[in-house]
């Protein structure tokens, strides 16, 4: 017995030590995690790329229809940023609000998606989006020319803070990267919500589509959906209450989440089921994001 509880706590040493000191976010440099977390601050505040001079802006937010997204690129880092804006109006509450499973379009993708988010924003907007993506491939391959920087295909990097971050999410899953002329495609996800089912996760993650999900101390919003939580499934019956049959839902990231401005204690703190779950809604602020991304030394 006295064995087993010197290993366990070995282990759990070992694990601390790499999380505080030794923790590598592999695919992504560390310059790019800070120009993705920037551009979702740009989008938050209504601005885009002034402090960068190395940042060109493709497009400015598209206000007409949802997820309001912008492209960007970096031409030192030779990457394209698409960023999805969080939420900004009525109808992205209601989409917020409407997490009830329902099943991709794709019979690839197996498991359940956020509906609010899948159906109601990137799955009318997809031509949009890639129709725009294609433009900035364009545009960025002129600016390399024009540069006089050899010529080489960008890299897409998707990223966007709390809503914008879960679409981002959902627009990989949707698309996958054989669909984009890019060199690679990335995903930065800052404070996204639960948005797959178990399933729909392990179909993301067999993508193979580098991505990241960063969590800031307590963030409520990372926590919602809960894993298990009561929902609703329609079937079509002649008798109208019928038509709704309780059910529970389970929810997953797709990806590794890495947390942020935690240390030890507050880590313990969280291990208390109430605080846990309730959360922390000032960790929501995408500036903090920044500073705990600046921290990793990645």
């Amino acid at each position: 017995m006295l064995t087993i509880l010197t290993t366990c706590m070995i282990v759990f040493a070992i694990w601390v030590i790499r999380e505080l000191f030794f923790k590598k976010i592999k695919g992504f440099s560390q310059h790019e995690l800070e120009v993705a977390a920037q551009a979702c601050i740009n989008s938050y505040n209504g601005r885009h790329g002034e402090k960068d001079n190395d940042l060109f802006v493709f497009t400015e937010t598209h206000y007409d229809d949802l997820p309001h997204f912008y492209i960007a690129y970096h031409r030192l880092l030779n990457t394209v940023f698409l960023v999805f804006q969080g939420t900004t109006n009525s109808k992205g509450w209601e989409n917020n609000f409407d997490y009830q499973q329902i099943q991709p379009d794709e019979k690839s993708i197996k498991g359940y998606v956020h509906k609010g988010f899948y159906r109601d924003e990137i799955g009318h907007r997809l031509a949009d989006i890639v129709r725009a993506l294609e433009e900035a491939h364009q545009k960025a391959m002129a600016i390399l020319v024009r540069e006089g920087f050899r010529i080489v295909k960008p890299s897409l990097v998707i990223t966007g803070h709390s809503k914008g971050a879960s679409d981002a999410l959902l627009f990989a899953l949707k698309l996958g990267k054989e669909r984009l002329d890019f060199n690679s495609v990335k995903v930065v996800a800052l404070a996204p919500a639960r948005v797959t089912s178990p399933r729909a996760a392990k179909a993301y993650r067999k993508k193979g589509i580098p991505s990241v999900i960063f969590q800031y101390g307590n963030d409520t919003v990372t926590r919602v959906p809960f894993r298990v939580t009561p929902g609703l499934i329609k079937r079509r019956c002649k008798f109208l209450w019928m038509n709704f049959w309780p059910t529970l839902q389970l929810w997953r990231h797709p990806a590794k989440v890495i947390h942020l401005g935690r240390p030890w204690y507050i880590w313990l703190m969280h291990r208390i089921p109430i605080i846990r779950y309730i959360g922390n809604p000032l960790d929501h602020r995408p500036k903090l994001y920044l500073e705990g991304i600046k921290k990793l030394k990645n």
